[in-house]
This record gives structure tokens, C-alpha cells and sequence, in this order.
């Protein structure tokens, strides 16, 4: 999690190009569509896991409390962000 504008420099000072904020957008938008079906074959994995360890963390989001789940099944993790914490959220 890094702010637009720091990729833009660092990116910058790397290829010596400025590739604006849109373009980082739509890159991060293809990245997240190309993810989502690994992110679903990972959660069935997970679920057929014998064992499944489970954890939570607070974050603050908009000076509001958010809980960052982590889901972690043989050499899969995954880290979800929900409003809640505990069965809710974990269900």
C-alpha cells in the first residue's frame, strides 16, 4: 500500500518517464481482475485445508477501525479487510 504519487516519482526516477496517476489506476484495476480468480481457487483450497490458522489486526481506515483478517492454509494466505472482527467477519 504505497500513495500514487511515490510510484509516480519512483517510477520516474527509474525509466526517466512520467506515467500519471490514470494510467497506475488502470494498471492496478487489471491487476486486481487478473487476481480475482486465483483469489476464488485460493479460498476453496483454503476451505478443503484440514487446518486452517486464523488471525486478526485492527488498522485504522478514516479514522475508523477496520480488522484485517488473515486466512493461512498450507502455502496459501490470504489478508482480507472488513468492518468487524471475530465470527462475523470470519464467516
Amino acid at each position: 500500500m504505497v500513495a500514487l504519487n511515490r510510484v509516480q516519482k519512483l517510477l520516474t526516477s527509474m525509466m526517466a518517464v512520467v506515467i500519471s496517476e490514470s494510467t497506475l489506476l488502470k494498471f492496478v484495476l487489471r491487476c486486481h481482475q487478473a487476481l480475482d480468480a486465483w483469489e476464488r481457487q485460493a479460498k476453496e483450497h483454503q476451505l478443503l485445508s484440514p487446518v486452517m490458522h486464523v488471525d486478526e489486526t485492527s488498522l485504522r481506515v478514516d479514522q475508523l477501525n477496520y480488522w484485517i483478517h488473515v486466512y493461512s492454509a498450507g502455502d496459501i494466505t490470504l489478508k482480507c479487510l472488513h468492518r468487524k472482527r471475530g465470527k462475523a467477519a470470519i464467516e
